[in-house]
């Protein structure tokens, strides 16, 4: 699943990651439904840089981009509603 956004609580903190879904609607998840599903090989996600798809894997429980690079989900844009 494509993940282009985050929803933070009012500390900053992500809570939720989204992106687009088939039909033109949109998916939301909270990250830890997310690290769990990738920690039990029960989905995949991916962020996008350009036409590169990066895929996201978790390490000592953070998601992180699967390429070694400095990605972070903090990184990630506020979902818009």
């Amino acid at each position: 699943m494509h993940v282009d956004c985050a929803r933070r609580d009012g500390r900053g903190r992500v809570t939720h990651v989204g992106g687009p879904a088939p039909g033109g609607k949109r998916w939301m998840l909270e990250l830890g439904a997310v690290i769990d599903s990738l920690q039990h090989g029960a989905g995949r996600f991916y962020v996008s840089r350009g036409s590169q798809q990066i895929g996201l894997s978790v390490q000592r429980g953070e998601l992180v981009a699967m390429t070694g690079d400095d990605w972070s989900v903090d990184s990630l844009p506020a979902c818009v509603d």
